[in-house]
């Protein structure tokens, strides 16, 4: 089973050069963007703790894979919740996929 977030912000890039306070308020948002899609796929999601990420850009762009990672922590945060798991026993494999009109992060429980 495939759940599909959105890309995160560019704000949460370790790369943005933004104020702190617009920073943390994006921050909030995604995680509470994410939380919300998530919440529907617990009874699935309870117990996991290896995903598979593969993050399809918006645009051609280039990105380096552990930026986008970074900048995906809260929706990571927000799976650990969802899922009942301390995000410090995750085991994740992570991939850059083809771009996508809008861009998008799949997730696959193992």
């Amino acid at each position: 089973m495939t759940i599909t977030l959105s890309f995160p912000p560019a704000v949460l890039s370790p790369n943005s050069r933004v104020h702190w306070a617009k920073k943390a308020k994006a921050a909030k948002a995604y995680k509470a963007i994410c939380l919300w899609l998530l919440q529907e796929h617990k009874a699935i999601l309870k117990g996991k703790y290896q995903f598979t990420l593969t993050f399809r850009p918006p645009d051609n762009h280039r990105r380096d894979l552990d930026n986008m990672v970074a900048a995906m922590k809260h929706g990571i945060d927000a799976l650990a919740f969802v899922c009942g798991v301390d995000d410090s026993q995750f085991q994740l494999t992570v991939a850059k996929g083809e771009p996508t009109k809008g861009g998008c992060v799949e997730i696959v429980a193992l």
